[in-house]
């Protein structure tokens, strides 16, 4: 799975042509719980 930048707030993902839904839905998770994280820091260093 391949996730570059596409601008200051967005994220391409690019998977390959042979992903299985599986291996899409942990990757999926697995970003989604980085970003969770980064917001998490970003908004405690804010307070």
């Amino acid at each position: 799975l391949l996730v570059i930048s596409a601008g200051r707030n967005t994220l391409r993902v690019i998977p390959p042509l042979n992903i299985t839904r599986e291996e899409l839905d942990e990757g999926l998770e697995i970003l989604e719980e980085a970003v969770a994280k980064v917001d998490r820091i970003r908004r405690s260093r804010r307070e």
